[in-house]
């Protein structure tokens, strides 16, 4: 471990020498309301068959937690995939340009470094040991052991995968102490864990939002669904489409694995006199990206639009007018961020200062994730639980921290609700509440 710290330090002090804009250069090389309802997510869109069911079902109970201690000193132990044992070795950096996919973790920790900056300014009081999980002496088994010293911590912030959360999750709820999951959707299974909070939230409640919100809008309008059952991925994204689309039962379905997308089939499921819904369970962007390519075709003698899911965040064209005709684009995301209000602004100035070039999504997300949790563990020490719906100080996202529930009204973990839905027209973009 005391390897990996060396070599990190030698990463960052590289950096700080640097001038900014020889920073932004190194990074690039090296780097390249509704109103709130406790019920479940899985409630919500519920068949009537679903809801008379509902009254013979138990009572739900939440969990109980113990005291929390307010402390002098807090201790944060960030988990970060940065796999720098392949970065520098012997104190030398041996590669000059890093894979992309690391850049995502680097930036989500620059922007915990800026918040770790503004709370000390606050006099806020915060230790954050950052752990690199891809190297063997800090992996996700080593750090999670009985005698690990991560059991000092008061929170655990993870930069994980699906298949690394119930290690964590299980180590969290045995040292009572909270597990913010920062990046992945997935629960990994996770079940009656009052510790667990998932901060992006689960394909299914989107999709139950999502729906809710079309519906909302669109409630007599021709409704279209198009799916790809290709691999696993695709049919659990049609599965719990369907599920929340379940009290819908005027809607034309078209298989997409069984035939091909063109904008002659896809006519004949339209109506021309009629706004036309069309709903696309597709999570592959470059196949949503054809997919939409021949919806576009259609328009205008055809009016659509388009519910998508929230992996279309990274689809081509959407900014660029007449990119995909003029379709209606929309898909659900958990964060927006104003790069325009005071908090934007200043965190912009200060990453131009430090490291030189523009932050990124992630390093707002970084920012506003140690912020934010370093808010309650100030106020309420670490066990804050019963009070994340008090987000008091905040930076961008007003999250709204529920307890999901299963189908038997079993507690399973928190998860935040908050979402925003992003439409598309003529590379426009508008954002709404579900």
């Amino acid at each position: 471990m005391r390897k990996v710290c060396i070599a990190f330090f030698i990463v960052m002090g590289l950096l700080l020498w640097q001038t900014p804009q020889a920073q932004a250069q190194f990074w690039k090389k090296i780097f390249k309301k509704e109103k709130k309802n406790t019920k479940s997510n899985r409630q919500d869109g519920q068949t009537k068959k679903e809801q008379e069911v509902k009254t013979v079902l138990k009572e739900q109970v939440m969990p109980q937690f113990p005291g929390s201690e307010k402390k002098e000193v807090y201790r944060i132990d960030l988990l970060l995939p940065l796999n720098l044992n392949n970065l520098v070795v012997n104190d030398q950096a041996v590669q000059a340009k890093v894979p992309e996919s690391v850049l995502p973790y680097v930036q989500f920790y620059e922007g915990m470094l800026l918040a770790a900056d503004t709370l000390a300014a606050m006099g806020r009081k915060i230790n954050v040991h950052v752990h690199d999980i891809r190297d063997p002496s800090s992996s996700i088994r080593n750090i999670t052991q009985t005698n690990s010293t991560m059991k000092n911590t008061d929170l655990i912030i993870g930069v994980v995968q699906s298949n690394e959360i119930p290690a964590v999750a299980d180590f969290s709820k045995q040292h009572k102490v909270n597990f913010l999951s920062a990046l992945s959707t997935s629960d990994a299974g996770v079940r009656n864990n009052p510790y667990f909070i998932l901060v992006q939230p689960t394909l299914n409640t989107h999709l139950h939002q999502m729906i809710r919100y079309a519906l909302k809008q669109y409630p007599s309008e021709p409704k279209v669904l198009l799916y790809d059952l290709k691999n696993s991925g695709e049919r659990e994204a049609y599965e719990q489409l369907t599920n929340a689309l379940a009290d819908e039962k005027d809607i034309k379905p078209l298989d997409l694995s069984k035939s091909t997308v063109d904008s002659a089939g896809l006519a004949q499921l339209m109506d021309p006199h009629s706004l036309n819904v069309v709903f696309i369970s597709v999570l592959q962007t470059d196949r949503a990206e054809q997919i939409l390519k021949s919806l576009a075709l259609l328009t205008p003698k055809f009016k659509i639009e388009v519910f998508g899911l929230p992996s279309w965040k990274s689809i081509r064209g959407l900014n660029v007018p007449g990119y995909y005709g003029d379709l209606g684009i929309n898909y659900t995301t958990p964060f927006h961020y104003n790069r325009e209000s005071p908090r934007g602004t200043a965190i912009r100035s200060a990453y131009t200062e430090r490291f030189g070039g523009t932050p990124s999504e992630m390093v707002l997300r970084g920012y506003e994730s140690l912020y934010w949790m370093a808010h309650l563990l100030n106020r309420y020490g670490p066990v804050f639980n019963t009070e994340m719906e008090r987000i008091g100080e905040r930076s961008f996202t007003n999250y709204d921290i529920q307890a999901s529930w299963s189908d038997q009204n079993d507690f399973l973990y928190f998860e935040n609700r908050q979402l925003y839905i992003f439409r598309y027209q003529q590379g426009k973009r508008q954002v709404k509440n579900p």
